[in-house]
């Protein structure tokens, strides 16, 4: 059988222990240690590696990362995001559509309205992580 009919498991081999690291092993001063129990890249199937791909990719849009920041804040439903964002309710529509199938986004119903959130505590900590990444004033 070939490997693309039998996906491999998200760890293809057992990972060795990480050993110690080294001073020069991160110049940097900010630069942080790899953590113990995280997959290397290599070891991940090419399925997850294309989720992971897919994921990114589908942050990569300003108006659904708008939405993301709105959201982080409050819950809404499309007229609100659309009238706070500047942005038309089809576009709000389609981007949560889409913010939806990432598992980014949640939805639940109150009337005829539906109200919109982050998924969870996880999508909240990759927006602020990001944030404070890209405003990390370097030395």
């Amino acid at each position: 059988m070939s490997a693309a009919a039998n996906p491999s498991p998200a760890l293809a081999r057992p990972l060795p222990p990480n050993p110690a690291p080294a001073a020069t092993d991160h110049p940097h001063p900010h630069a942080a240690a790899p953590e113990a129990n995280a997959p290397a890249v290599d070891s991940l199937s090419p399925d997850l590696l294309q989720r992971l791909a897919g994921f990114f990719s589908g942050l990569g849009d300003p108006n659904r990362l708008r939405i993301i920041d709105f959201l982080s804040r409050r819950e809404a439903c499309v007229c609100d995001i659309a009238e706070a964002l500047d942005m038309r309710q089809s576009t709000v529509s389609h981007q949560l559509r889409a913010l939806r199938h990432l598992r980014l986004v949640r939805s639940r119903r109150d009337g005829r309205h539906i109200h919109y959130r982050l998924h969870d505590h996880h999508v909240l900590q990759l927006h602020r992580i990001a944030l404070e990444h890209l405003l990390e004033i370097h030395p």
